[in-house]
């Protein structure tokens, strides 16, 4: 049994697996996470590996000392991996994408495929048919765009993200909803006509809390389940026991 604990910027996800098959997952916040963590200790003695992605590289100390008996795999590029890459400096290179990438090769192997992940960033990811990744792109998702245009600016408010009516803004509030939302839309579209002008065949995946955000369905891609990039780290975590 195998715990994969997946640390976002404000989230944890707890995915609890028996061989492959998903049987538990939860989501917590960083005030809570030691309770959070015995009550999955008590829950499931018979984990014996556990893997963590983290974005701040912060959490392995506590969850030595809570699981201190357990196999402690920490995901980077240093690991045996489903995919070679061609990024210049493996070590800045973030545990969400990895994740990413080797769902990519579980779910589409010995496919052309661009990964698009919509979180605090929007970040683009290629990996060709033979499970090389080429690299990719990383911009502001809404989150941050909204928060930016208060920030640097004298007058502007600060929005929460909200699909406009349209994309003539008649105000500064939808002009400001019409900029950000027609910006990433179109932004994702113009990448990934980019990317099919250069390989053949290409499948795009879109995961990430804000790829709702889409019209739904979209006519370029493929809306990922839930759970697609813990199923990546769980097979990271096989390859490496």
């Amino acid at each position: 049994m195998y715990l994969i604990l997946d640390f976002g910027n404000t989230r944890i996800k707890h995915f609890v697996y028996s061989e492959k098959a998903l049987v538990a997952s939860k989501v917590s916040v960083f005030s809570d996470l030691p309770e959070s963590l015995n009550k999955t200790k008590q829950e499931f003695p018979k984990i014996t590996a556990i893997l963590i992605a983290d974005v701040w590289g912060k959490a392995e100390a506590l969850v030595s000392e809570i699981f201190s008996s357990k196999k402690i795999i920490i995901c980077n590029l240093s690991l045996k991996m489903p995919f070679s890459t061609s990024y210049k400096k493996p070590t800045s290179f973030g545990a969400d994408r990895i994740a990413l990438l080797s769902a990519i090769c579980l779910a589409y192997p010995k496919q052309n495929v661009l990964g698009i992940d919509l979180g605090t960033c929007i970040t683009y990811d290629f990996i060709d048919k033979n499970a090389k990744h080429h690299g990719g792109s990383i911009s502001p998702g809404f989150e941050m765009r909204y928060k930016s245009v208060h920030h640097f600016t004298g007058q502007l408010p600060e929005l929460s993200p909200k699909k406009p009516n349209s994309i003539i803004g008649l105000d500064t509030k939808s002009g400001i909803h019409s900029g950000i939302y027609y910006g990433i839309l179109h932004e994702i579209e113009g990448q990934i006509e980019s990317y099919k002008a250069r390989f053949k065949n290409l499948t795009v995946i879109f995961v990430g809390g804000d790829s709702q955000r889409l019209p739904m369905p979209y006519k370029n891609g493929i809306f990922a389940h839930n759970n697609f990039s813990a199923d990546g780290l769980r097979h990271i975590l096989e390859l490496n026991i």
